[in-house]
């Protein structure tokens, strides 16, 4: 598959990472699906839709004259779901975000009933390079409970004071069973089960390898 060049600003990750939302058919944005529709013609769609979840939308990140662009890769208007207890996430990070990065850390809270529980607040690694990021959450000793809704956050600051975050919102809801065959079939498994992460996961994991 031959992929089309993107701008600077998108960045290389962030191409592979756009091409594998517009397989999984969700909306990312008008700008980045522009970016990424020429790219996936070929490429069989994997049809995804949220399994009875009501809609929920999570604010976007920090604007202003002093932000870095950071973006955790998952839909913002609803719910999606994972089957596993400590899920591989995505996220992508600006080329201009590396000189001067000091800090990313990551936040998981749960949310109840309307409220949130107190937040779990892990400093990760500094990422060597731009573009399409994979956060274990296994390697952080963390683990989602099943039934429970989470949000999951991620802030970058830069000297100067410049920052930049972003969030979704995540629950875990166990599989039958384990999905098996290759990065396609299992994505597709995961995404006629409304499991977005899983899909997601299946394909951008064989995309790094």
């Amino acid at each position: 598959m031959r992929l089309t060049t993107c701008s600077d600003r998108i960045g290389k990750g962030l191409h592979r990472a756009l091409v594998l939302l517009s397989v999984l058919s969700l909306e990312v944005g008008a700008h980045s699906m522009a970016a990424a529709q020429s790219s996936v013609r070929q490429v069989p769609r994997i049809r995804y839709a949220p399994r009875g979840l009501p809609k929920r939308r999570v604010g976007a990140g920090i604007r202003g004259p002093h932000v870095v662009a950071v973006a955790v890769l998952a839909p913002k208007d609803h719910r999606p779901e994972t089957g596993m207890s400590a899920p591989a996430l995505y996220w992508e990070l600006s080329a201009d975000a590396l000189p001067g990065l000091e800090r990313v850390t990551f936040t998981l809270t749960e949310v109840r009933h309307g409220a949130s529980a107190p937040a779990l607040s892990r400093q990760l690694p500094l990422p060597t390079r731009p573009g399409l990021q994979r956060l274990a959450l296994d390697s952080l000793g963390v683990t989602l409970a099943a039934g429970r809704e989470y949000l999951w956050q991620l802030r970058v600051d830069q000297a100067g004071g410049i920052t930049g975050q972003d969030a979704a919102l995540i629950r875990r809801r166990p599989a039958g069973r384990a999905d098996r065959g290759n990065a396609l079939v299992r994505a597709r498994t995961a995404s006629a089960d409304a499991r977005w992460y899983d899909a997601f996961a299946a394909l951008a994991d064989s995309a790094l390898v």
